[in-house]
């Protein structure tokens, strides 16, 4: 689809991270709305916010490797181990770091005496609706596609790293579908 929104000599911009970048502020913004009408203190999650993103990168570093470890461990050797912590390679696993964060959130609410499933129902649908957006940046840059399809809304991707020249499922659709819809329930449920 369009993997690159701009590509110059000095620098490209990924569709992706434009969309990595949307979700973030979209999530931030909403989670604060959220965490306020929970009555929750927006200053705890400030003050900590710093090793909260650290705790997710790691966490989201970690995953990223786990799930490509082919990439990292093809040969036994200290340079594959290195590469594990080339960050800048963007295999970062969005799972891995709301997991990475999740669990710095679990530690600070029990260092503070805070109640973690109050600050989880707070921020579960701002999580959501950011999976969302990435789901849609998944989309336009032409990753996490299906396979091939004979149903009407198969898409095609015109890319060779797509091994398939016929239609095929739009998962990144799909999951952008089904994340609003969870979105809506969980919304609807708090109610």
């Amino acid at each position: 689809m369009f993997p690159e929104l701009l590509s110059t000599k000095l620098i490209t911009i990924h569709t992706l991270w434009i969309f990595v970048a949307i979700a973030v502020i979209v999530t931030t913004i909403i989670g604060i709305n959220f965490a306020k009408a929970y009555g929750l203190k927006i200053q705890f999650i400030s003050d900590n916010s710093l090793l909260m993103i650290l705790s997710g990168l790691v966490g989201g570093r970690i995953l990223g490797v786990a799930e490509n470890y082919y990439a990292y461990f093809y040969e036994f050797s200290f340079e594959s181990l290195i590469k594990t912590l080339y960050v800048w390679d963007q295999n970062i696993s969005a799972i891995g770091f709301v997991l990475g964060m999740l669990i710095y959130l679990y530690y600070i609410c029990k260092k503070n005496e805070r109640d973690i499933f109050k600050w989880l129902d707070a921020l579960s649908p701002a999580l959501l609706i950011g999976f969302a957006i990435g789901h849609l940046g998944e989309f336009f840059a032409g990753i996490n596609y299906g396979k091939e399809t004979g149903l009407p809304w198969g898409v095609n991707f015109e890319s060779p790293a797509i091994k398939y020249a016929v239609p095929i499922h739009p998962t990144q659709i799909y999951a952008f579908l089904y994340t609003v819809a969870l979105v809506a329930f969980i919304i609807w449920l708090s109610k």
